[in-house]
């Protein structure tokens, strides 16, 4: 997925993004009609005397479009809560929560063929931000990926001149067509599409960084860069207070050697 084709554009939360508390309460409100029409129509799909057999596959699809949406006001709901009382700035080790995002996405990679990887320093990489949100950024744009990419989502990340780069990358169709560069050489959404992006370009400027898009290219690259990041030997950096992601038979991560 080379750069030489991509322009690189911040991605600009709008004013008034900011009160997002009630999406939680429409996606709990939602899901218990939402979850009765499925049952509803699986129930129809086993009856082999009901008269709306034509119309179950319509009704299925229309229900899945649904739930998919539904996963997308979650997502949003999540992402945007920067309030979270247990978070705060922290030292963490940023290859260990990579990894720990990378796996737990594993399985839904390979439930729908794609092919989830990331690319991580070779020597343990310590940066100082609220590791929770950060989290639930990268395991949203991770999702996006999975969500839209064809065959393969990459991620990456370095350090360079005391801040953090985090990159995730896919081979689907690429940004929603709703982000628009602005005069300010910003993107910003003309829809609801896009919207849980913005959410984590507002999550990120709560962490003191900023989130790009890029465009050309093929596929969708997004990265997030943040300040206080530092690349030291494991008995000099700082303790990290989380626990460490057990290994796996499966190679997730592929090592490489430390950024130029």
């Amino acid at each position: 997925m080379s750069d030489s084709r991509a322009s690189w554009w911040r991605i600009q939360p709008p004013r008034g993004l900011a009160e997002v508390s009630p999406v939680a309460h429409v996606v709990h409100d939602l899901r218990q009609p939402l979850t009765a029409l499925r049952l509803t129509v699986g129930a129809l799909e086993l009856d082999p005397d009901t008269t709306h057999r034509p119309e179950l596959p319509e009704m299925d699809a229309a229900l899945a479009r649904m739930e998919a949406l539904l996963r997308d006001l979650e997502d949003i709901s999540v992402v945007a809560d920067t309030s979270d009382p247990e978070g705060g700035p922290a030292w963490f080790e940023v290859r260990a929560m990579l990894t720990e995002v990378v796996k737990a996405h594993q399985p839904r990679a390979r439930a729908t063929g794609v092919r989830l990887a990331a690319t991580l320093p070779k020597e343990p990489m310590w940066a100082h931000s609220d590791r929770r949100l950060l989290t639930r950024v990268l395991a949203n744009l991770v999702d996006n990926g999975l969500r839209h990419g064809h065959d393969r989502v990459h991620v990456t990340a370095h350090g360079d001149g005391g801040r953090l780069t985090l990159r995730v990358d896919d081979d689907g169709p690429g940004l929603p067509e709703d982000l628009e560069v602005t005069s300010q050489g910003t993107l910003r959404t003309r829809g609801g599409r896009g919207l849980g992006l913005l959410m984590c370009a507002r999550a990120v400027e709560a962490l003191g960084g900023h989130l790009e898009a890029a465009r050309g290219g093929g596929g969708a690259r997004l990265r997030v860069s943040l300040p206080g990041v530092m690349h030291e030997q494991v008995q000099a950096a700082p303790s990290e207070r989380t626990s460490s992601v057990p290994a796996s038979s499966e190679p997730v991560v592929a090592p490489q050697g430390r950024p130029e």
